[in-house]
């Protein structure tokens, strides 16, 4: 169960520790529901299998196949979920060091913004890089230190406390700031996971169609084959918010072997279908009458 305080905290994302497996179900059985779709089994598969196997109460299967879209989602992956699965394992891998120390350590929460040195593009070399300070961090050796370090006489405050930035490390990081809760272990934040500026996300949702479609399933026994594609709201990269105009510039493959294709914004709460025509099924929480 995650405290009132953890679900308040920018870093609120973080706690989800779901599985592939079990984040694909629920978000099936998520999307469903909102659908209208009530009595149904619901299993995960293996490849070449599409990822999800729901079966209605008529006894009729529909292959589920469940991709996360991402604002530069490419067939080499994303950076931007690559930028928060690794800070998501080193807020993990710090707030296990600080439980380890003991002392204060625990009930510090911070908000660390690395510099735009770091994320400045989308080049391989940049992102070669990114992954070279990632190691650095997730090694826990120069940022835990420089943490372990700073706070080691900082008093408790209920106010954030600018710490200062080493020579070494100016490069990495632009400022960090500190406060004290009386709660233990809760996971630090970095605020460009959540700011920034977004290029042409439109495309991302084609790149997903292509991507998907680029790949064999095995589809037989299936009555129905859906591409469900989710913008979720854990970063920058991922709450994607369109609205029908925007949807209509998507350019799709010639060869598409789902019979369906829906895209679900989480953060709209809003669920359209993309093809064969393209409608809204949801808009912020309310169904439309043509669903």
């Amino acid at each position: 169960m995650i405290s009132k305080l953890k679900m308040e905290l920018a870093s609120r994302y973080l706690y989800d520790n779901r599985s592939k497996e079990e984040l694909e179900i629920d978000d099936c059985c998520a999307i469903v529901h909102r659908l209208g779709i009530r009595d149904f089994l619901i299993y995960h598969n293996n490849q070449p299998k599409p990822d999800v196997t729901l079966i209605k109460s008529s006894g009729d299967k529909i292959g589920y196949e469940l991709t996360d879209a991402y604002w530069d989602s490419g067939r080499n992956g994303s950076i931007s979920r690559e930028r928060y699965e690794t800070w998501k394992l080193f807020a993990k891998n710090l707030s296990k060091r600080f439980s380890q120390k003991g002392g204060n350590y625990p009930y510090y929460y911070g908000v660390i913004s690395l510099t735009d040195r770091c994320f400045q593009g989308l080049e391989e070399e940049i992102f070669k890089y990114i992954q070279k300070e990632v190691k650095v961090l997730q090694m826990q050796r120069d940022l835990i230190r420089y943490l372990e370090e700073s706070l080691s006489d900082v008093p408790f405050s209920d106010n954030f406390r600018e710490i200062a930035i080493p020579e070494n490390l100016v490069k990495l990081i632009s400022s960090c700031k500190v406060k004290s809760f009386p709660e233990r272990n809760l996971l630090w934040w970095e605020s460009s996971l959540l700011s920034g500026r977004l290029l042409e996300p439109i495309k991302s949702i084609g790149n997903c169609v292509k991507i998907k479609c680029d790949k064999t399933y095995d589809m037989d026994n299936f009555v129905e084959k859906v591409l469900a594609i989710v913008g979720r709201k854990a970063c920058l990269g991922s709450p994607i918010v369109f609205n029908m105009e925007d949807l209509k510039t998507i350019s799709l493959p010639q060869k598409i072997q789902f019979d369906k294709i829906i895209y679900w914004d989480q953060f709209s709460e809003s669920i359209f279908m993309i093809y064969p025509e393209l409608r809204a099924l949801m808009c912020e929480g309310k169904m439309q009458n043509d669903a």
